[in-house]
């Protein structure tokens, strides 16, 4: 419990991923699956040791660009954030707008943030709604 800090458990989970079921089971004293660890981890940031095993030093020494690379890939999933950077590009080409890098990803993490933001019902449209915001946003000439 000390990793999720104040947040409430369920809260806690959402945001870092964890369906409620995983959770209950991490309530439960259940073992949890590969991937609820990697999510746990990406989100913290501690060891794989610690958090298994109580052992070593709790904080992971992984360099922050990898735990922001696992972060993206354990909330989002390669496949989505692929179709996030598809609907940015798309967007892009709509507008006939071409923009360095930089700026792009600040398309793409906000075009992210806006999709982690929906309800998980909503989220199946949430990219049809995503490369519309991106086309208003583009067309009004905005970043």
């Amino acid at each position: 419990m000390m990793l999720i800090g104040g947040d409430k458990p369920f809260a806690w989970a959402r945001r870092v991923g964890i369906s409620k079921g995983g959770m209950q089971n991490l309530l439960d004293g259940g073992i949890p699956r590969d991937k609820t660890i990697d999510k746990i981890i990406a989100a913290t940031g501690v060891s794989r040791d610690w958090l298994l095993y109580g052992k070593g030093e709790m904080r992971s020494p992984a360099p922050p660009e990898y735990r922001v690379e696992r972060t993206l890939d354990s909330h989002l999933g390669t496949d989505l954030l692929r179709e996030i950077i598809e609907a940015v590009e798309q967007a892009l080409a709509a507008s006939s707008r071409r923009l360095p890098p930089a700026e792009k990803a600040r398309l793409v993490s906000a075009a992210a943030k806006i999709y982690m933001s929906s309800r998980s019902s909503d989220r199946k449209g949430a990219l049809g709604k995503i490369t519309l915001a991106l086309l208003d946003l583009l067309s009004a000439g905005g970043r």
